[in-house]
């Protein structure tokens, strides 16, 4: 009895380790490396990261954003929020409306509560234009 008892309790265990790594495989399939992803943005917008992504660390930062139109002029009157979560797991995520500073900039003081792969959706209202949506892949050290 005691040896079919630990036999299916290794199987189970078996079996939940091969889930796990399944699981942590896919949550990372479609990711793109730190920086803007792609050069295609969803909407009537062109919205770049400006903060530089190659310092950003734990702790408190300010993310900054430019928003423009497709013929490239600038959008000073739209509500820019953002989300942020770190893509392993969800871990003390980061959401707000950005602040207009002019000149199509738009920032917000965020917390990185952890080192690792976070992911950044801009999204950008404007009265009659379509919603527009960029997610960025952020590397936090």
């Amino acid at each position: 009895m005691k040896s079919k008892t630990l036999t299916n309790l290794l199987a189970l265990m078996l079996m939940m380790i091969i889930l796990s790594a399944c699981n942590m495989a896919n949550m990372n399939m479609g990711r793109a490396p730190a920086g803007n992803v792609g050069n295609h943005d969803k909407g009537d917008f062109v919205i770049e990261l400006i903060s530089d992504t190659a310092t950003l660390s734990t702790g408190d930062t300010e993310l900054m954003v430019s928003v423009k139109d497709k013929q490239g002029k600038v959008v000073d009157d739209a509500i820019v929020t953002v989300n942020a979560d770190m893509t392993m797991m969800s871990h003390g995520g980061i959401s707000g409306k950005m602040q207009a500073k002019g000149g199509g900039k738009y920032s917000i003081r965020a917390r990185f509560s952890m080192a690792g792969p976070w992911l950044l959706t801009v999204t950008v209202d404007k009265q009659g234009l379509p919603q527009g949506i960029k997610e960025i892949a952020l590397s936090v050290k």
